[in-house]
């Protein structure tokens, strides 16, 4: 006769193998890069934290899957070793940008690397409001049976210095540091998992599955202090441009994208910004990466454990592990159809303060302030978006022309009355030579 451990232990491995298949390796991008991934606050986000983000389940095989990349990557080698792009320390969009006003670099792809642009405009794409005229538009555009319409996101980029005062309204964002949005963001994840350790404890009397329940959340507090310094936005270095330049991002699925801003700001976004320091402090820099890859390690014999520890549970307690896991694996399959692992990211806050209207700034202590604003237009097909951009994009080169020849004519101005200048000083020491004589 099949006994009651027989069917939990079935059970728990069949919810280990579904919630396997679902997980996703951005769970350990959000445990590596807190500052990013819990940077944003409202009911609505609490919300999903609370009910959509516990990592109590089994995240064996995502683990695992990161910790191969890991070792592909070379950050097994030693200090200073390996590549972090397209890690969970630095994942990688590919994503493509073109420098369309520079010479000789228009059609030229250049890596957009961790996207930090992308995702924002990819937010915008998702959540933008359209307006009266644009909804017209939809409507004729669905009545003659358009394929898509389309949006062009034009996000404009200002740098400025800390001295600069902060324009009225506008929304200042910074993800350089821990704030409270991340203690507040990793205890909701985990408060499910906090109410089944107080129900182990007061109805189960189980010890160790009251601390069982409660790990993942001592993992993720125990990851703020092990977690890699980041790289920080810079000002320009010599050989750096800092001419405005209009950027495309080559993402077509979520609209048109046009990046307008120094060039030597916009480039930052697409290289290093964000990247985890490695260079200077080797020694400590190096633990840091090592405590954070054996956290990863601890998520890979987390379910098994509970798993195994399951034969020696009395049927109360089993029965509280099972609901437990079976409510994790149904929120991770939400999760992963409905696209909410990346609530709460940098990127998603300054997007959803963009599509107000607003303007905003993101701060650094060590570098530059970035401003960012954003305009959007919606269009009923891809070819009248692509018109458009090309128009701006020759709108802004003939601007540069003019304002480069006005300035080529200031500066023969210039050295013409300096020539004028010289030769007037040298006319009269050369009278006042002769009368002296």
């Amino acid at each position: 006769m099949v006994s009651f451990k027989d069917i939990t232990g079935a059970l728990g491995t069949i919810l280990g193998y579904l919630g396997a298949e679902v997980a996703e390796e951005s769970v350990f991008e959000r445990l590596l890069w807190p500052q990013r991934y819990y940077n944003d606050f409202s009911p609505t986000i609490f919300l999903k934290f609370v009910f959509l983000m516990p990592s109590g389940g089994p995240l064996h095989r995502a683990a695992l899957e990161t910790l191969t990349q890991f070792q592909k990557n070379g950050l097994y080698l030693g200090k200073t070793r390996g590549n972090m792009l397209g890690s969970a320390f630095y994942s990688r969009l590919d994503v493509s940008y073109f420098a369309r006003t520079l010479t000789g670099q228009e059609n030229a792809a250049k890596e957009s690397r961790n996207g930090f642009l992308v995702r924002i405009s990819r937010s915008l794409a998702h959540s933008y409001v359209a307006k009266q005229d644009d909804k017209e538009k939809i409507l004729s555009a669905l009545v003659v049976s358009k394929r898509a319409y389309i949006p062009l996101h034009r996000v404009y980029l200002k740098c400025c210095t800390s001295q600069t005062p902060t324009p009225s309204g506008t929304v200042v964002v910074s993800e350089d540091k821990l704030t409270w949005k991340c203690f507040v963001g990793v205890v909701a994840s985990e408060s499910i998992a906090i109410a089944a350790a107080v129900i182990a404890s007061v109805y189960t009397h189980t010890t160790w599955l009251c601390v069982y329940f409660v790990l993942p959340l001592l993992f993720k507090v125990f990851s703020f202090g092990t977690n890699v310094r980041r790289e920080s936005l810079r000002v320009a270095v010599d050989g750096e441009s800092e001419v405005e330049t209009i950027f495309e991002l080559d993402d077509l699925n979520h609209g048109l994208v046009l990046i307008q801003g120094p060039d030597h700001v916009v480039r930052q976004f697409c290289r290093h910004y964000g990247h985890p320091i490695r260079g200077s402090d080797v020694t400590a820099n190096r633990m840091r990466e090592t405590m954070s890859m054996s956290v990863v390690y601890l998520f890979v014999g987390y379910f098994p454990a509970g798993l195994i520890a399951l034969l020696w549970l009395d049927d109360d307690a089993q029965v509280l592990w099972l609901s437990y896991q079976l409510y994790v694996v149904f929120v991770m399959h939400i999760s992963r159809l409905l696209g909410l692992n990346e609530c709460g990211r940098t990127e998603e806050r300054i997007a959803r303060h963009l599509k107000k209207g607003r303007e905003v700034m993101l701060s650094d202590s060590t570098g530059p302030l970035v401003i960012f604003r954003v305009e959007t237009v919606w269009f009923e097909n891809v070819t009248e978006g692509r018109r458009a951009m090309s128009d701006t994009i020759a709108a802004h080169k003939r601007l540069c022309k003019s304002n480069g020849e006005a300035g080529r004519a200031k500066r023969l101005a210039v050295q013409s009355l300096r020539k004028r200048l010289k030769e007037t000083v040298h006319l009269l020491w050369w009278w006042g030579c002769r009368h002296r004589s």
